[in-house]
């Protein structure tokens, strides 16, 4: 039996693939783009950094619902680029 982070992670790795077969069956244009939404609240930093270092080598847009600033930081210290929307809080 694995454990919740893999079966999170596996989970993760089918939808990458997942989103990759649908862009070539319904377009040839330019590749759907990545929507995560709180994605890596249970994983640690290795595996946050690992992650989004591969995401960010796969030119294609990510947008990332998180209320955590690590992602950021992360973001920031690997030198990958990006544009950060804050909303307000309620």
């Amino acid at each position: 039996m694995q454990s919740e982070a893999a079966q999170h992670r596996n989970f993760r790795a089918d939808l990458f693939c997942t989103a990759d077969q649908f862009r070539e069956i319904l377009t040839d244009e330019e590749p759907m783009p990545f929507l995560l939404d709180e994605t890596f609240a249970r994983y640690d930093e290795t595996r946050i950094r690992n992650t989004l270092q591969w995401i960010g080598t796969q030119g294609r847009q990510m947008i990332l619902f998180t209320c955590h600033k690590r992602e950021m930081e992360y973001l920031d210290a690997m030198g990958i680029a990006y544009h950060k929307i804050e909303l307000e809080g309620q």
